[in-house]
């Protein structure tokens, strides 16, 4: 508070805070500045957004018409898959049905083995025995 009496000092001290604090034409001045700074900024970014969108775009159609013949290719292996499928489904149910053509055979063989060799000890047993 001392220093407020003294004239001098007092304009000294209004001297210094004024150096100091900005006019509201500064302010606005900064503002159009920064804002101006700002807009620049914005106008780079977007740009490179523009870029990179660009770049991506090219890629993208790059890449479509690989991707359009990989989908063909997996649509022909499909198809190959499909029908060695039914070849092997076919082939298998040949091979199901020969399996049961040789336990017919295998089974009526038996049979008839089991018949000869009943005959070929029962008859002469029966023989035996009846006669």
């Amino acid at each position: 508070m001392e220093a407020l009496r003294h004239k001098e000092l007092r304009r000294t001290i209004l001297l210094a805070v004024s150096r100091e604090m900005a006019t509201k034409e500064d302010l606005d001045k900064l503002g159009r500045e920064i804002k101006a700074y700002i807009d620049a900024r914005i106008g780079d970014v977007n740009a490179r957004i523009e870029d990179l969108n660009t770049g991506i775009n090219g890629r993208i159609n790059d890449l479509n018409p690989r991707i359009e013949d990989l989908n063909r290719r997996i649509s022909d292996l499909q198809t190959r898959i499909n029908d060695l499928q039914t070849t092997l489904n076919s082939r298998i149910d040949d091979v199901n049905k020969r399996v049961g053509d040789l336990y017919g055979v295998v089974k009526a063989s038996l049979v008839a083995v089991v018949v000869t060799l009943a005959s070929t000890i029962l008859v002469p047993l029966i023989l035996k025995i009846f006669f």
